[in-house]
């Protein structure tokens, strides 16, 4: 019985899952990502997983020559409606390549390596936004990947590591309505980590 009402709330939360992204990626979150980056400026730099395009248009606004990339509509015009695994950008045209907590939403993660190598110029910087050793509380199909930090390390071994940090951050899996009816909400720990990866 329980087990059927369980799965009803999760059919219903599943509906919400485009906000967890929004909410992961928060003014504070954003903010941390750009002072880990440092100066932009006349930077051409290419977000894959850019959502609605709100980053893109940040750094845009930081003097950034920047472009994304999502499956999904955006509403920025900057970004084009396409997959990681087959980016719409000639060779050598980005100076940094920014994923935001998106990368476990790629089928190909080889794919998606090898169209950065492509794209990025050399000695091109990855910036890699990324939670680690997630345990989702809910089945979202959505996420195809977990990742420990030696998977990221692993994943670009074609590429030098030149910074990296981690913070721990609470962020509520469950929309506010139904935390506060299962005893004021259930909270889930993330391991957040920040990477530099530089093109040899």
């Amino acid at each position: 019985m329980f087990s059927m009402y369980w799965q009803e709330k999760q059919n219903l939360l599943l509906k919400w899952k485009p906000k967890r992204r929004d909410k992961l990626l928060g003014s504070k979150l954003k903010n941390a990502a750009l002072s880990f980056i440092g100066n932009v400026r006349s930077k051409s730099i290419l977000d894959i997983g850019c959502g609605k395009g709100k980053f893109v248009d940040q750094l845009r606004r930081l003097g950034a020559n920047s472009y994304g990339i999502d499956p999904q509509t955006n509403t920025s015009k900057f970004c084009k409606v396409g997959v990681a695994e087959n980016l719409p950008f000639p060779n050598s045209f980005f100076n940094m390549v920014t994923i935001l907590a998106a990368l476990d939403h790629f089928k190909s993660l080889d794919k998606v390596v090898s169209e950065i190598n492509r794209v990025l110029t050399q000695h091109g910087k990855v910036f890699l936004l990324q939670t680690i050793d997630r345990k989702p509380v809910l089945n979202d199909p959505t996420h195809l990947h977990s990742f420990t930090e030696k998977d990221l390390l692993e994943l670009f071994k074609e590429y030098r590591l030149i910074n990296y940090r981690r913070i721990y951050c609470f962020a509520y899996v469950l929309p506010n309505w139904f935390c506060c009816f299962l005893d004021r909400g259930i909270k889930l720990k993330k391991y957040v980590g920040f990477y530099m990866f530089k093109k040899y």
